[in-house]
C-alpha cells in the first residue's frame, strides 16, 4: 500500500513538472484593456459625442447577454442583464461579473451567453507600455503557448440551480469549443473543473508527432477565452437566475518548452519567435479596430431594436391588445 502511494505522489510530482497553470480570465484584474478605435472613423459622420463612447474596455459592465431568441422576450429583456459587484462578502474590494438572467417558463430548452464587449484580440499592443508582440491581453482573456489543455477551472457562486456552466474557447487555428465545466446546484462560492479525459491520448499523440514537426521555429500557438454559457434544460426551473464569476484559470502543458534537448539558447540567439509576434501583433492590430468598431455599430443598432420593441410592446399593453 505504501509503495502504491509513494509511486502516485512520483506521478504526481512528474506530471506538475511538466504542466503550467495560468490565468485565462480574472475579473478583478481587468485594467488597462482599453482600446480607441475612435481613430478609425476619421472622416466618418459621427457625432463628436459618439466618438467619445468609441473607448471600449473589459470591465464588467460592459460586458454583454444574448438569449436564444425564443427565450428573448419582452420580460427577459428587461430582467437580464451584467454588472461589476465589488462588494461581495467572498471578495471585498475586488471586482467579480454579476450576471442577472431571466428565462421565461417555455417547454424547451434556453440558454444565455455571456460575452465580453468586443473580441478579445489575440495580439494587442498597450498603448502606454508597447512591447510590439502584443502582450495586453495576456492572462485577460488570453494564455500563449498551450499546448496541450490539461484541466479549466472556473470560480464562481451558485444558488441552487441544476442549469449547466460551459466555457468557450478558441485556438490558434479559429476553432471554438464549449468546455462544460459542471452544474451550478450548489450554494456559495466553488471552483468547479474540467479535466481533459483524452488526456493519455493525447500526450502519447504529442509524443508520435514530435518527431514528426520541427521543434524549432514552430508556430506559437495560444488559447483565447470568447464567453460563458448557462444552459438550462427544458424540466428545469425558469424565472430569475443570479451568479457571479471570479476568474478562469487553465492547466496546460507548453506546446515549447524553454529548455530541452535542443539549444535551449536557439530563440536568444535567433529571436524568430519574437520577430514573428511582433509581425502578427501589427498585422492584427491592423484589423482589431476596425472589427471592434462594427462589434460597436451592430451592438449599437440591437439596443436600438430592443428599444423599439420594448415601446411597441409597452403600447400594446396599454392598448389592451
Amino acid at each position: 500500500m505504501k509503495i502504491k502511494i509513494i509511486f502516485l505522489l512520483i506521478i504526481f510530482v512528474l506530471v506538475k513538472l511538466v504542466s503550467y497553470e495560468a490565468v485565462l480570465i480574472d475579473f478583478s484584474n481587468l485594467d488597462r484593456t482599453s482600446v480607441d478605435f475612435s481613430y478609425y472613423v476619421k472622416g466618418y459622420m459621427w457625432p463628436e459625442d459618439k466618438k467619445k463612447e468609441m473607448i471600449l474596455n473589459l470591465s464588467p459592465k460592459n460586458w454583454r447577454i444574448k438569449i436564444n431568441p425564443s427565450s428573448w422576450t419582452y420580460r427577459a429583456r428587461d430582467k437580464t442583464y451584467v454588472l461589476p459587484i465589488t462588494n461581495s462578502i467572498n471578495y471585498p474590494n475586488q471586482t467579480v461579473l454579476g450576471i442577472r438572467v431571466f428565462f421565461p417558463e417555455r417547454l424547451a430548452n434556453s440558454y444565455a451567453e455571456i460575452f465580453p464587449p468586443f473580441s478579445i484580440p489575440s495580439y494587442y499592443d498597450n498603448p502606454d507600455e508597447p512591447d510590439g508582440m502584443g502582450s495586453m491581453f495576456l492572462h485577460k482573456g488570453i494564455v500563449r503557448n498551450v499546448g496541450i489543455l490539461r484541466k479549466l477551472s472556473v470560480r464562481f457562486l451558485g444558488n441552487n440551480f441544476t442549469y449547466s456552466l460551459y466555457v468557450r474557447v478558441e485556438d490558434k487555428l479559429g476553432g471554438q469549443r464549449d468546455i462544460f465545466v459542471g452544474y451550478m446546484n450548489f450554494v456559495g462560492w466553488k471552483t468547479k473543473s474540467w479535466v481533459n479525459p483524452n488526456i493519455d491520448f493525447e500526450l502519447k499523440l504529442k509524443e508520435i508527432r514530435k518527431n514528426q514537426r520541427p521543434y524549432y521555429p514552430d508556430e506559437y500557438p495560444y488559447l483565447k477565452f470568447i464567453c460563458f454559457v448557462v444552459h438550462r434544460a427544458e424540466p428545469q426551473v425558469t424565472g430569475n437566475f443570479i451568479t457571479m464569476i471570479k476568474e478562469v484559470t487553465i492547466e496546460y502543458d507548453e506546446a515549447f518548452l524553454e529548455v530541452a534537448k535542443a539549444e535551449y539558447l536557439q530563440e536568444d540567439i535567433f529571436g524568430i519567435w519574437k520577430e514573428e509576434m511582433i509581425e502578427r501583433a501589427k498585422n492584427e492590430m491592423k484589423s482589431v479596430d476596425r472589427r471592434i468598431y462594427l462589434e460597436w455599430v451592430e451592438n449599437i443598432k440591437m439596443d436600438k431594436s430592443e428599444e423599439k420593441l420594448n415601446k411597441d410592446s409597452s403600447k400594446e399593453a396599454v392598448n389592451g391588445e
